[in-house]
C-alpha cells in the first residue's frame, strides 16, 4: 500500500513546504524576528504555537518605530 515516494508525491510535498514556510519567513522578517524561525513550521503542530507566539509577543519592529521608546 505505502511504497516509495515518486516524483509526483515529492513535488506535492515540496509545494506544501513552500506554501507553509515561505509566507511565514516573510512575516517573521517584516516583524523584526529572525526569518529562520519559520523552519519551525516543518514540525507538525508547531506552526500553531508559532502563530500564537506572534500574536501575543511585542514585535521588535514595533519597539523601533514607537516614538520615545529609546
Amino acid at each position: 500500500m505505502f511504497g516509495t515516494l515518486g516524483a509526483p508525491e515529492l513535488l506535492v510535498v515540496l509545494i506544501f513546504v513552500l506554501l507553509l514556510v515561505w509566507p511565514t519567513w516573510r512575516i517573521l522578517g517584516k516583524a523584526g524576528f529572525p526569518p529562520a524561525i519559520s523552519l519551525v513550521a516543518l514540525v507538525p503542530c508547531a506552526i500553531f504555537l508559532l502563530y500564537l507566539f506572534l500574536a501575543f509577543v511585542e514585535w521588535p519592529i514595533q519597539r523601533r518605530l514607537t516614538p520615545g521608546s529609546a
